[in-house]
């Protein structure tokens, strides 16, 4: 194994700007541990919700048909826009954007 040579601290502070990540959406960062999962869980009731409503019109088709349409339905969700996962800042980036709300602030 190779050892990597050794970083100049300013070397070391450039990389955990462009690395470290911070979470900026706003809200409590302990939030994320219940709402991320709450919405995947809503994203995915509604999307089941769509596909059982879909499948409630099958009585009125022939049995092939509505084998065809059953399969192709519980397999094929469309996910169409929805809910997305707000990706954490870069340090950087987000240290900026904290000296741009204070100096905002102090005005």
């Amino acid at each position: 194994m190779s050892q990597s040579p050794p970083r100049s601290p300013q070397e070391k502070k450039a990389l955990s700007y462009a690395k470290d990540r911070r979470n900026a959406y706003g809200e409590n960062a302990k939030a994320s541990r219940k709402a991320i999962p709450l919405r995947k869980a809503g994203e995915n009731r509604d999307d089941r919700r769509k596909v059982n409503q879909e499948l409630a019109g099958l009585p009125q088709l022939d049995e092939a048909a509505a084998a065809l349409i059953e399969s192709s339905a519980r397999h094929e969700i469309n996910r169409v826009g929805g809910w997305k996962k707000w990706p954490d800042l870069p340090l950087g980036e987000f240290l900026e954007q904290q000296r741009k709300f204070r100096a905002r602030r102090n005005k």
